[in-house]
């Protein structure tokens, strides 16, 4: 793995020029060691750093859920906001799976913070990002694993997959 890419602290922004010239396909490799620096957003790297994960697949949604799984709760509310909320719609909506349990049942520190507000502005932006034309194709195949999220007005505007629906 070619170092020169991660930060090797906050203010390390040519490793962040290197990291910006990296393929995508390159970008799984170096998952681990870049979502750290999302865990202060005024670090001068967190946003090239998050700018960049944007762009990944799915495979960074396991990444993004143990972070969301932790007691980190402001990293959870920069993953969401700066991470979650720029991914490719299709990939926005797996790491919303874990976004949704936070709205419907958040702990205590995480309506201090905050998390559980920020999660709602998540899914709201996903359901406008998202035409309703490719939503459609997104949960209407029936080879998709995504789920569709939505508000079931019989559950008090709580957020809903489809497996719970």
């Amino acid at each position: 793995m070619n170092s020169n890419i991660v930060p090797q602290n906050k203010h390390d922004l040519d490793a962040c020029i290197n990291l910006q010239a990296i393929s995508n396909s390159e970008l799984p490799l170096y998952f681990e060691q870049l979502l750290p620096w999302l865990q202060d957003i005024n670090w001068p790297v967190a946003l090239p750093v998050a700018e960049k994960l944007s762009q990944a697949n799915d495979d960074l949604v396991p990444f993004i859920n143990e972070i969301l799984l932790g007691n980190d709760d402001i990293w959870k509310c920069n993953v969401i906001e700066y991470l979650i909320m720029k991914l490719k719609p299709q990939v926005m909506e797996s790491a919303l799976v874990e976004v949704v349990k936070i709205i419907n049942s958040p702990t205590q520190s995480e309506i201090d913070e905050g998390v559980n507000l920020i999660a709602r502005e998540a899914v709201f932006y996903y359901s406008h990002c998202v035409s309703s034309v490719s939503r459609r194709s997104l949960t209407s195949s029936p080879h998709t694993t995504h789920h569709a999220l939505f508000i079931d007005r019989k559950c008090n505007g709580r957020f809903i997959s489809r497996n719970e629906y």
